[in-house]
Formats: C-alpha cells, structure tokens, sequence
C-alpha cells in the first residue's frame, strides 16, 4: 500500500516524536505550521508539509546557531556583530 499523503494529528505527532497536544499548540501558535483540514469528521494535515516544516525548522536553527558562533568584530573595544 502507498504512504498516506494526508496524515492524522496522531500520525502527526509520531512524524514530529512530540504529543498530539503540543501538535495542537504548533497548530494554534505557530503560523508556519501547515494548515489542517478537515476530512470527513477527522482533522487531517499534508504529510509532505509536515516534513517541509521540519526541515525549515532546523535550517533555521543551524542558521541561527553560525550565525551566533561566528566571530564578532570589536570596536573600541566592545564586540559589534557583523552588519
């Protein structure tokens, strides 16, 4: 049988090794969270961009990880970040 492209909140929460509450607080709080919809009576979200989601999340977490690790100008003796 095929991979699900529209995976459950359940399904969802295994892909992301968290709760389904904490999927739901992604859900309500995080506006790059994918959009659910509704199939049939069950709450539905697109398997391909859950794992967008995940890899846009942890290339801006290695972005933001360089950039604090990379080496700081000093100027007149305190330290500038780079422009």
């Amino acid at each position: 049988m095929d991979e699900p492209i529209a995976i459950s909140i359940a399904e969802c929460a295994r892909l992301l090794s968290v709760t389904r509450k904490h999927v739901y607080t992604l859900i309500d709080t995080d506006p790059d969270f994918p959009r659910t919809f509704l199939l049939g009576r069950c709450r539905r979200v697109m398997k391909s961009e859950v794992i967008q989601y995940i890899a846009n999340k942890a290339r801006r977490q290695v972005a933001n990880v360089a950039r604090l690790r990379a080496p700081q100008q000093r100027v007149a003796g305190r330290a500038r970040p780079d422009a």
